[in-house]
């Protein structure tokens, strides 16, 4: 692979309908940063941005925001799931009736998001997505179900407290977006006491063993060469016990560019995340999506010639640096050596590569994500980070989820040069993930 050297970076990417597979290296200058927590601990790739404005005007169906308004989204843009879908041509599957009914998505985070049912419930109504078991309403075995699991104990949601906040917006995001992907799917939300990596490990394990779904999304990291020896070891053996079931696992790249935090938080260094760096994770990046807003007549533009909302675009590296907002993750491991599937990809690389794949990520062309969190106004807000992907990818409906670990599959997808239905994967060579 090509990676960003010197001040002429250049950063390879593919990229297609469904997914981009992508590996980014950067130079990285260590820079203070706040520390997110005083022990080794995961933590959640999400990024939140502004609050929508709410316009007067209305889709066929639901109310629209500014953001995704031609000639009013100067400055910042967002996606609702009809344009995303569009995008990434998930409706295509949708309306062919794979929409994931009978499979299971399990998405595993840390603490809780108190509001989380009525979340779902608004968002549902807001956009007309179909409802899920397990929300208040009767049953209706015509729907998927929703689950929440605590498997060593519910911690409790202390409002004002930054870091499960943090981890509240993270499973807010994952839970809308893997139901907004994958209407007719399961989904089973599994609960670590805390983000410390004993008991994200334990939550994990408990979710293989007790064979909870087909698909586990992990939207959060750390610095690999921070997490216990032993826990890596506990961990893969986990992803080893999956793949046997033919469980698919993903996990999220990270939000720091080419570096992630040292083990104190006071700094960042160059680095890729576990759980995306394992050889059995496959392990999702991000892009910035351009694809087509709402044309109005109302305001002026013309329908007649304008792309129908949500068309692609096109697709460039996520680099958020000069907003604050973040990049990419990827680089290469020091733990991993580069797996078979990956030799003749990275050229000269001689360790494991990450990401595999990416997504949509960026804040300010950012996913439309209701909130109702204790401490936040209610709302809709623009979200992005490598957490977006990773239980969207995982929601993807119409991806046959008995073949276990994605990565190989992917990787022989190297030599296509752009997309069509035959072709699935774009090259992305614009933009670099420096931090």
């Amino acid at each position: 692979m090509q990676f960003c050297t010197g001040k002429e970076k250049r950063a390879r990417a593919r990229l297609g309908p469904l997914w981009t597979a992508i590996t980014l290296v950067a130079s990285l200058t260590p820079m203070v940063v706040h520390a997110a927590s005083p022990r080794p601990a995961m933590f959640p790739f999400v990024k939140l941005g502004p609050q929508a404005t709410l316009s007067s005007a209305s889709g066929p169906k639901y109310n629209l925001f500014t953001c995704q308004l031609v000639a009013l989204n100067t400055s910042v843009t967002c996606y609702d799931p009809y344009q995303i879908r569009h995008a990434y041509h998930t409706d295509l599957l949708i309306g062919s009736g794979f929409d994931g009914k009978g499979k299971t998505i399990v998405i595993i985070d840390a603490y809780q998001s108190p509001n989380i049912v009525p979340q779902l419930n608004f968002y549902n109504a807001f956009y007309g997505l179909p409802s899920l078991n397990g929300l208040g309403a009767p049953p209706n075995p015509a729907l998927g179900t929703f689950t929440q699991v605590a498997p060593d104990g519910l911690t409790p949601f202390v409002t004002g407290d930054s870091n499960m906040t943090n981890w509240a917006q993270e499973i807010s995001l994952d839970v809308l977006w893997a139901h907004a992907i994958a209407p007719g799917a399961n989904i089973t939300l599994v609960l670590a006491k805390s983000d410390a990596d004993a008991d994200i490990v334990s939550a994990t394990k408990y979710a293989v063993d007790h064979n909870l779904g087909d698909v586990i999304s992990q939207s959060y990291g750390e610095n690999e060469s921070c997490m216990d020896p032993a826990l890596v070891a506990q961990q893969h053996q986990v992803f080893v016990e999956a793949t046997q079931k033919n469980i698919t696992l993903f996990a999220s790249a990270g939000d720091f560019g080419s570096g992630q935090t040292t083990c104190d938080g006071s700094a960042l260094v160059q680095a890729v995340s576990l759980p995306a760096s394992d050889p059995l994770v496959t392990a999702v990046g991000g892009t910035e999506l351009h694809a087509a807003s709402y044309c109005l007549a109302i305001l002026g533009c013309d329908p007649a010639t304008s792309p129908v909302p949500g068309t692609y675009q096109g697709e460039i590296v996520w680099n958020e640096l000069a907003t604050g907002f973040g990049a990419t993750g990827g680089g290469y491991s020091v733990v991993y050596d580069e797996p078979s599937y990956q030799q003749g990809t990275i050229h000269g690389g001689k360790q494991l590569g990450v990401a595999d794949v990416s997504y949509s990520a960026a804040v300010l062309h950012g996913l439309l994500t209701y909130l109702d969190i204790p401490g936040l106004a209610p709302g809709f807000y623009l979200f992005g980070g490598t957490s977006a992907g990773s239980s969207a990818v995982g929601g993807y409906p119409g991806d046959d989820r008995s073949e276990g670990r994605k990565g190989p599959r992917l990787h022989q997808h190297r030599a296509v040069p752009h997309r069509s239905s035959s072709k699935p994967l774009l090259r992305v060579v614009v933009r670099c993930n420096e931090w």
